[in-house]
């Protein structure tokens, strides 16, 4: 009987000790985290997608799927066009001539994470813009009522830049990088 108890109490702390050991690690390798990092917009380049590309050159370097065409735009569509990727309706392409002269993120097209690499974004004040951009100029909004405001920011002069569009509350509601065409205010005009 005592023997039967032994192996009784032998086998409880057996099992207590299982419990209590760690399971052993996976030698296979962890899966990377899925943290999408934010899309990179420069005067010269929204993430792959280069000034001067074509449209087609475009979409293969993006390679996520179709994008829609706005056409109408200007009186030639084959003159200037605006095109946005399927699925990110804040982003926007605009092609002159067959090229990538200008890209733009907005707001009031849906969220988004794309910042230009001095690190400015939707959202961002004037503040954020001037420190980022000691360089660039304030000028009164076309269409927004005071205090909203354009600032722009040239790398090259009237070649290179960005253009930041704020609201009347005073936040960065559009960015527009690359080209010449970055002073146009309504698409390609």
């Amino acid at each position: 009987m005592i023997a039967r108890h032994a192996f009784g109490a032998a086998a409880l702390i057996a099992m207590a000790a299982c419990a209590l050991t760690p399971a052993p690690q996976s030698s296979a390798p962890q899966a990377p985290s899925e943290a999408v990092a934010p899309l990179v917009m420069s005067a010269t380049s929204l993430g792959p997608i280069k000034i001067g590309m074509s449209l087609q050159e475009a979409q293969a370097a993006w390679g996520k799927g179709d994008w829609l065409v706005e056409q109408g735009m200007a009186a030639d569509p084959n003159d200037c066009m605006m095109v946005t990727p399927k699925g990110e309706a804040s982003l926007w392409v605009m092609f002159e001539q067959g090229k990538a002269t200008r890209f733009t993120v907005m707001s009031d097209e849906g969220a988004s994470s794309v910042k230009t690499p001095e690190g400015v974004g939707l959202g961002a004040s004037p503040a954020d813009v001037a420190r980022a951009y000691p360089t660039a100029e304030k000028f009164g909004a076309k269409y927004g009522d005071p205090p909203a405001d354009d600032w722009e920011a040239w790398l090259t002069p009237q070649t290179s830049g960005y253009r930041f569009e704020v609201d009347k509350a005073g936040q960065v509601f559009a960015i527009h990088a690359g080209t010449g065409s970055v002073t146009y205010v309504e698409g390609c005009a």
